[in-house]
């Protein structure tokens, strides 16, 4: 589970039909190597934003921008907003 302590991380695993596929490998407070699962032995990239030791249950990390190559990780401040877009974030329709 990810919680609010030193480095914690996550994987986005493609499954498909020739095995898994890791799409991204993040963490925060740190890089982590994964011990099992699909990332097994791969380093996290750490996303260099923090909660605090003063965080609140409403604040969360996530990501704002238009694209992967143009988000970036930003802390939201009494913002969380679980099940909706991110405040700035935006999806473009192809």
């Amino acid at each position: 589970s990810l919680q609010n302590g030193p480095a914690d991380g996550i994987a986005l695993v493609e499954d498909g039909n020739r095995g898994a596929h890791i799409i991204h490998f993040l963490s925060y407070e740190g890089s982590v190597e994964a011990v099992d699962g699909p990332a097994k032995d791969l380093k996290s990239l750490d996303i260099e934003v923090n909660e605090s030791k003063d965080s609140s249950v409403n604040d969360s990390l996530g990501l704002s921008g238009a694209s992967f190559e143009a988000y970036r990780w930003t802390e939201f401040l009494n913002a969380a907003s679980p099940g909706r877009l991110n405040k700035g974030q935006r999806f473009l329709e192809w």
